[in-house]
């Protein structure tokens, strides 16, 4: 008997469609294969069943549907064309290149006199791409045999298949790719035989395929990969054609050589992209709105570091010397200020608006505080931050909070009492970062309140123990100006 979904399907939306035909098919191949769609939207987590709709959300509403969260609406331009019954669709973009999705994820292929020429493998689409390649081979009388194999980067969810067109395909990638590759160790991503440093350009049959690395971004391997007779790019994870990019800014490992990438794309003469995700093929208009939404985002991190008040997190963790509560509570509630107007303003222009966001702020803030210096109160405690807390032991406090941080506090013990290094941030010249200057006071029942002094010979040492230990019950602070070194 044929399983049958427990939620409607829109006629609207060819997702829906594919997942629907995975559980009410009776043929039990068209049931596999269109399967691979479903367990492709899968990997994008319970957010995307829940805003898809279909099985998987019926999957999820049995987990426990009154604690999923709602999201807006996906933009009907945001949806790429209909699944065929075996969960795939496969278009000409020009000439003999060609394209294929699962609306999850997608591959391009050039058919040439002498071959084919395939870029990526997706495991989503698996033995789909070698149908899509046959129905276009078949009909225009083209060799139907993939004999090279470009991949875009070594991630398993775009190459996870190459191993379906055996030992004798000659696989084409960068250096660092076939480094990657050999030590995964992934029988399933054998590793590229043909690699190059910069550029390399494959002709195959009087078609042509230009390959260029322009450095790390969502990959230390990814690159870019045009066909100028097309006028065709592609280049995978860096842009997500009518939707925010995927948690994390695509989960890239080099934030500012991603956001680099999609400038570098815009120099390139195409008027095609193949972005290697979702369901339809992207414009150079669709680049432009993505690098819109990046800035507007940077451009709010970057107020809510001057903005947001990180007082009441040293109040409330700092005395617990929890110093990643501190960070965590901090970041979270950054990330949703940053994020918010963001939210507000790509609702409706760009799909998962309200899915992500959130995601993609907190990375830039990491990016900020690692990549750009922008440490915030996190990386630098100004004075006017510690001035602010009140109702704490504030030395304890902040040295409790800076030595999960490290920047452990050192005390310099002196004959007037407790003389202790702080540091603050000195006034930076024009275009250069602030460079902390360090200064000596003391803190003591018996020395000059506030005196500068110098540590005993031999002295220094790192002060780990408890400060309430230490401290005497009379002992009166002076205000301390700490920083990370």
């Amino acid at each position: 008997m044929a399983e049958k979904t427990t939620s409607p399907i829109r006629s609207d939306n060819p997702f829906q469609k594919a997942l629907s035909m995975a559980v009410q098919s009776d043929a039990p191949g068209t049931r596999r294969r269109t399967f691979l769609t479903a367990a492709a939207a899968a990997a994008l987590g319970p957010t995307a069943a829940a805003l898809l709709g279909g099985p998987l959300a019926s999957m999820a509403s049995a987990a426990n549907a009154n604690n999923l969260p709602d999201f807006a609406p996906v933009p009907a331009e945001a949806f790429g064309p209909a699944l065929n019954a075996d969960g795939y669709f496969v278009g000409q973009i020009d000439g003999n290149l060609y394209w294929v999705t699962d609306s999850v994820y997608q591959a391009m292929f050039l058919t040439t006199r002498e071959g084919v020429v395939l870029v990526d493998a997706p495991p989503t689409i698996g033995h789909n791409l070698l149908r899509a390649i046959a129905s276009v081979t078949h009909a225009s009388g083209m060799p139907s045999k993939v004999t090279h194999l470009v991949y875009s980067h070594s991630h398993a969810d775009h190459i996870g298949a190459s191993a379906l067109f055996g030992t004798d395909v000659v696989r084409i990638g960068h250096r660092e790719n076939r480094r990657l590759l050999l030590r995964d160790n992934d029988p399933n991503r054998p590793p590229p035989s043909v690699t190059f440093d910069e550029r390399h350009v494959l002709e195959v049959g009087g078609e042509q395929l230009q390959l260029a690395f322009h450095g790390p971004n969502h990959t230390p391997d990814n690159i870019f990969i045009y066909a100028p007779k097309q006028q065709t790019l592609m280049v995978v994870d860096v842009v997500m054609p009518g939707w925010i990019p995927f948690k994390g800014l695509a989960v890239s490992q080099d934030i500012p050589g991603w956001v680099h990438a999609q400038d570098v794309a815009m120099t390139y003469q195409w008027r095609t992209l193949v972005a290697g995700h979702l369901g339809r093929l992207g414009t150079r208009a669709d680049v432009d709105l993505q690098r819109h939404y990046v800035s507007d985002l940077a451009a709010s991190a970057r107020a809510t570091v001057a903005s947001l008040d990180p007082t009441p997190f040293f109040q409330k963790y700092g005395p617990t010397g929890n110093s990643w509560a501190i960070f965590k509570a901090y970041l979270d509630a950054a990330s949703q200020q940053a994020a918010d107007p963001i939210v507000a303003k790509y609702t409706g222009k760009l799909a998962a608006a309200d899915v992500f966001t959130f995601d993609n702020a907190y990375v830039l803030f990491e990016s900020l505080r690692i990549d750009a210096g922008v440490l915030g109160p996190l990386g630098g405690l100004a004075a006017s931050t510690e001035e602010r807390i009140r109702g704490a032991d504030m030395q304890t406090m902040m040295e409790r909070a800076l030595q999960g941080v490290g920047s452990p506090l050192r005390v310099f013990p002196t004959t007037n009492g407790r003389c202790t290094r702080s540091t603050k941030l000195g006034t930076p010249g024009a275009g250069t970062p602030s460079r902390p200057t360090t200064t000596l006071t003391t803190s003591s029942s018996t020395g000059p309140k506030g005196s500068q002094c110098q540590p005993a010979e031999g002295q220094i040492t790192e002060r780990r123990q408890s400060a309430s230990a230490e401290r005497s019950p009379t002992t009166r602070s002076t205000p301390l100006r700490l920083a990370l070194r």
